[in-house]
């Protein structure tokens, strides 16, 4: 027979008979709870995470020792969190007291940049051959990636990839191309000009750059390259893919302009090596 709107038949007691409806509703509410519960700790998991990575990029970039309420200061990071998470990054060796309220990278940070660098992006054989065949055709080169709004150098010949830490991205014909591929002409351009404008760039400095990369943007979306020519000899950049990713490789100090479509030739094979 009918109850409300709950079926009910002699001899059940399962919730389909509405004999016992709280039962039905308590398990669901019981229910929620638990993914209510789980979805707060993914939350909770994902801010920590955050700020964990917050917290160390500003130290990283600021490159010096920071303390704690510096960095709380500069991340917005409530001071009581941004101790925490220096202490347990103190007492698991990525970072290292550098006096009695300052911080800074230790060893355990080291170890993780190098192991990334060694066995990812790139084979180190690749990069080996790549050398030797800039140095047959008296070029320099470097291969670099964009990370967060910055160029972070893979490789660079004849220097410490951390000397150029930092680096502009509106002053480097590799961030072009690979903004260029990633996000498309207008876009980048936008971005360049951004950047530019960090740096204090004047409304003539501006216009003067903008003209100088458009030119160089409807190069690479129509050759696949963009060459930058400047007072220590021409810059040919290309952007490279590999899965989801892409890099710029740049072969420059090219001095005499005669050998560029040679030259153009050939880095185009081993921009290939390296996307295979």
């Amino acid at each position: 027979m009918f109850k409300g709107n709950i079926i009910e038949e002699p001899g059940k007691t399962t919730r389909e008979t509405g004999k016992y409806p709280f039962l039905f509703f308590k398990t669901h509410i019981m229910r929620f709870e638990k993914y209510f519960n789980a979805v707060i700790l993914y939350r909770m998991k994902n801010k920590l995470t955050a700020k964990l990575f917050t917290i160390t990029d500003v130290l990283l970039r600021s490159g010096r020792p920071m303390s704690a309420v510096e960095l709380s200061r500069e991340t917005g990071i409530e001071r009581n969190a941004c101790w925490r998470i220096v202490s347990d990054l103190c007492e698991l060796g990525y970072l290292r007291k550098a006096s009695y309220r300052t911080v800074e990278p230790a060893l355990g940070m080291v170890h993780w940049g190098q192991a990334a660098y060694s066995g990812t992006f790139f084979p180190r054989k690749a990069l080996q051959e790549l050398t030797t065949a800039a140095q047959k055709m008296n070029v320099s080169t470097a291969l670099a990636g964009i990370f967060n709004g910055h160029l972070i150098y893979l490789h660079r010949d004849h220097c410490n990839e951390s000397d150029f830490y930092g680096y502009p991205l509106h002053a480097s014909n590799l961030a072009l191309v690979i903004l260029c591929r990633m996000y498309g002409g207008e876009k980048a351009l936008q971005m360049l000009a951004a950047d530019a404008r960090k740096y204090g760039f004047s409304d003539k400095e501006l216009s003067l750059l903008c003209a100088d990369c458009t030119n160089r943007i409807r190069s690479t979306e129509k050759n696949g390259y963009a060459i930058d020519t400047g007072p220590n000899g021409s810059n040919i950049s290309f952007p490279v893919e590999r899965g989801r990713d892409v890099y710029g490789l740049a072969f420059f100090s090219l001095t005499e302009p005669h050998e560029l479509p040679e030259l153009i030739a050939r880095c185009s094979v081993l921009r290939r090596k390296l996307e295979e």
